[in-house]
C-alpha cells in the first residue's frame, strides 16, 4: 500500500494542530478531563486512607469475621478536614465489620486512619491514628 498522497497530509495535520490548539488554548486542557468521572480531586499533597492491622501487621479487614471489641463505628467515615479519592474503601470498612460481628477468635486487630502527605522534600509521610481494637479470627 503506498503512503498518501501529501496533498491529503497536509490538511490532516493542520486541522489536528488547529484543533490542539483551540483545545488547549481556549479551553486550558482536553475537553473530556472536564467530567468528574475522569479527573481526580486535587488534595493539596494530603490524602486519608482507611488503616486496618492484624497482629501488628497491616491487613485488608475482609480477610477476616467474627470481630469482637472493634464494630463500624471505629471506621472514620467523615476523616473530617482530610480529603480522600478512597472514600469508597472507608464505608467497605464499615460495612464489612458491621456484617461480621462474633465472639471474637486469636488475631488482634486495629482500625483506624492513615494520612499520607507529600512533604517538602516530595517523600511521602504518613501519621497513623488508630480508633478501635479488638478480636477477630482469620477467613
Amino acid at each position: 500500500m503506498a503512503p498518501p498522497a501529501p496533498a491529503r497530509v497536509v490538511p490532516a495535520a493542520t486541522a489536528a494542530v488547529v484543533f490542539w490548539g483551540l483545545v488547549f488554548g481556549l479551553r486550558g486542557g482536553v475537553p473530556f478531563v472536564r467530567f468528574p468521572a475522569f479527573a481526580f480531586p486535587d488534595t493539596g499533597g494530603v490524602m486519608a486512607v482507611p488503616l486496618f492491622r492484624a497482629d501488628g501487621r497491616e491487613a485488608d479487614p475482609t480477610d477476616y469475621v467474627d470481630f469482637a471489641g472493634v464494630g463500624p463505628e471505629a471506621v472514620d467515615v467523615v476523616h473530617d478536614g482530610v480529603p480522600s479519592v478512597v472514600a469508597h474503601r472507608f464505608h467497605e470498612a464499615e460495612a464489612w465489620l458491621r456484617d461480621h460481628p462474633g465472639a471474637g477468635g486469636p488475631v488482634a486487630v486495629e482500625v483506624g486512619l492513615r494520612v499520607l502527605r507529600v512533604g517538602a522534600d516530595g517523600r511521602v509521610h504518613t501519621d497513623d491514628r488508630i480508633d478501635g481494637r479488638g478480636t477477630a479470627r482469620p477467613r
